[in-house]
């Protein structure tokens, strides 16, 4: 490796400053969505909270679907509105990947409107700035208000 010394007066010949080893960041982060103190109410689900952590270079982001079945129908949520879906899989397919970046402490928000009676099933995950993902975990919490 090569440096330049440099000032306000210019820059110096470069010289040989010795070597850098660096290690990859493989470390996959972590993620975690935590229920509401009543998480049988659809309204206490209104604003998601979680927490992920990466001990390598930080999460860039966490990324969120959600799906709800309400009695023997099935809605996706489209990031705006829930839209009647023709079964489960149409649901799951037809969900928008909702994003959010979290806070320096790695704690995100993200707000949903609209649930109902029925069950909520929400898949997340983290990614973090080296491009590591860690694996999709699932939440399915039943709505009885």
């Amino acid at each position: 490796m090569t440096a330049a010394p440099a000032n306000e007066f210019g820059t110096a010949t470069a010289r040989s400053a010795g070597s850098i080893t660096t290690k990859a960041d493989a470390t996959k982060p972590a993620v975690t969505l935590t229920k509401p103190s009543s998480p049988a109410r659809s309204a206490s689900w209104a604003t998601l909270r979680g927490k992920a952590t990466d001990v390598g270079m930080g999460v860039r982001g966490v990324s969120v679907t959600a799906i709800e079945k309400r009695g023997t129908a099935w809605y996706y949520y489209n990031g705006v509105k829930w839209v009647k879906a023709t079964s489960g899989s149409a649901a799951v397919a037809k969900a928008k990947v909702l994003t959010v970046t979290p806070s320096t402490s790695g704690a995100w928000i993200l707000k949903i409107k609209g649930l109902a009676k029925g069950t909520a099933r929400f898949t997340y995950s983290a990614v973090d700035k080296a491009g590591n993902r860690s694996a999709a975990k699932l939440l399915n919490q039943k709505l009885t208000s």
